[in-house]
Order: structure tokens, then C-alpha cells, then sequence
């Protein structure tokens, strides 16, 4: 689900031996071999791509790298069959500009083939130590996220308690993402069986 503001289905990243980047040769492999780990959903193998003291930026909002939020997300990319691809844009200095793809079982039932990022990944002798959202989520996605979310809430009020955070937003994790699954799909039915939120 990478690093989503709203989910969210957002990124995650960590650290491995260090090993400069200064070139963009260095750059490249270092994304190359993140995005290898991330498509086999190793939460330990992207540990090592991060920093210890790694932040994730959005807009004006800085946020320490949260490894149980990160562990969730390759839960439940690796429960509803995630494949992320990506391409560099950009290699300016220590900083890579990446636009992402991802697609999953969640995004497809959300109607939703596929969601795109953009985001800067800055490096520190092989590390990422910032990694920047560029872009904000697609429109669509948010539009059919925040419908789902509320009538997750209205319609299955004691299970939006088990499958959400204190902020209201939903938890994607291994323990989740049946339960997200299934009432991702009822929700669909609720809408005709279309995913596009009803304006009516």
C-alpha cells in the first residue's frame, strides 16, 4: 500500500550496509533492489534500505519512519497480491525522483487498476534518509476510500472499531485485511456493483 496519506495503502523503506550512492549508477541499484524486496512483501529486507533515523514527508508534515505501520503494509500488500512498479525520472545529488505504480485486490475492488505516486527518495551513504511525497494520492482512490470508510462506519459500526485507527482511518495489516477485503467487496454491491461512489 506504500506510504498513503489516508491509509493508507502509503510506502516504507529502511537500511543496509553502507555503501555510497553518490553516483546515480549507485542510485538506481540501490531502487532497483528496494522495489525487488518490496514486491516479495520482505519487511526485513526493506528495513535495510532506511536510515535509523529516517523520515517520510508530506507537505509540510514530517514523520519518523513508523516499522510497525511499515510491517502492516506488507501484510496486507502480500494478502491482497500487490505488484509495485516504478520508473526514475530524475537523479539530481543524493536525491532520486520515482513515480510508482501499485496494484492490489484492495484498489481493484475500490475500482481502482492501479494507484501512482511520485515521490523524491534522498540517500546518505546508501541509505534513505527522506523519502517525500511529490503528489498526493489519486483522486479517484481517495474519493472511493473515504466512501468506503464511511459506511464501513454507518453501516458496520462495532466492526469500523477493529479495522480502524484512533484517527479514523483505516489499518492495513495481516490481522485486517480479510475483514477489509470482505467489506470492501460488500460495500461494491451496496454501490450497484460499481465501485464509483454514488452521488444520489
Amino acid at each position: 500500500m506504500k506510504r498513503m496519506k489516508f491509509c493508507t495503502i502509503c510506502l516504507v523503506l529502511a537500511w543496509v550496509p553502507a555503501v555510497s550512492v553518490a553516483a546515480p549508477s549507485g542510485s538506481r541499484q540501490r531502487l532497483a533492489d528496494y522495489f525487488a524486496a518490496l514486491n516479495r512483501y520482505d519487511f526485513e529486507a526493506c528495513l535495510t534500505f532506511y536510515a535509523a533515523d529516517a523520515v517520510t514527508v508530506h507537505g509540510n508534515e514530517r514523520t519518523p519512519f513508523d516499522r510497525k505501520v511499515g510491517q502492516g503494509y506488507r501484510e496486507f500488500e502480500a494478502a491482497t497480491h500487490a505488484r509495485f512498479t516504478y520508473q526514475i525520472r530524475s537523479i539530481t545529488g543524493d536525491t532520486a525522483d520515482v513515480f510508482e505504480t501499485e496494484s492490489n485486490d484492495f484498489y481493484k475492488v475500490l475500482g481502482n487498476e492501479t494507484h501512482e505516486s511520485h515521490w523524491a527518495y534522498r540517500f546518505r551513504e546508501g541509505l534513505i534518509y527522506e523519502e517525500i511525497q511529490l503528489s498526493p494520492p489519486n483522486d479517484e482512490y481517495l474519493k472511493a476510500y473515504r466512501a468506503l470508510r464511511a459506511w464501513i462506519h454507518r453501516a458496520n459500526p462495532e466492526v469500523f472499531k477493529t479495522v480502524t485507527s484512533e484517527d479514523g482511518n483505516l489499518v492495513f495489516n495481516g490481522r485486517t485485511a480479510a475483514a477489509i477485503m470482505s467489506l470492501a467487496r460488500e460495500w461494491r454491491d451496496t454501490q450497484g456493483g460499481s465501485a464509483s461512489p454514488r452521488t444520489h
